[in-house]
């Protein structure tokens, strides 16, 4: 797992392995990789957008697995996740389900 510390001194988020493969290959897949990454945002109803982004947003947090994967976190959305692990799961027809979880 990989965690980048925010200027304030809190962990930001932990990527676990199946998350670092998963956006590897979806960054491989859209032509943004290496600079490329999942960018997480918090929607006006509080709940989290995620897209593919070929570069952070002006006031993202960045945080990069020791693998290259990037996950880009919107300010309000870094907040929230400060603590968290990033999982996948994949589906029967091999889609990818993003989930966060407290760290244990």
């Amino acid at each position: 797992m990989t965690a980048r510390r925010a200027p304030e001194g809190r962990t930001v988020l932990d990527i676990d392995e199946t998350a670092i493969s998963a956006i590897k290959e979806l960054t491989d897949a859209a032509g943004v990789a290496p600079r490329g990454g999942l960018r997480i945002a918090r929607t006006p109803d509080q709940r989290f957008d995620l897209s593919i982004a070929a570069r952070p947003g002006g006031d993202d947090e960045v945080v990069t697995s020791e693998d290259g994967a990037r996950v880009f976190l919107e300010p309000r959305a870094a907040e929230v996740l400060s603590e968290k692990v990033l999982d996948v799961r994949t589906d029967d027809d091999g889609r990818f389900h993003f989930g966060v979880y407290p760290k244990l």
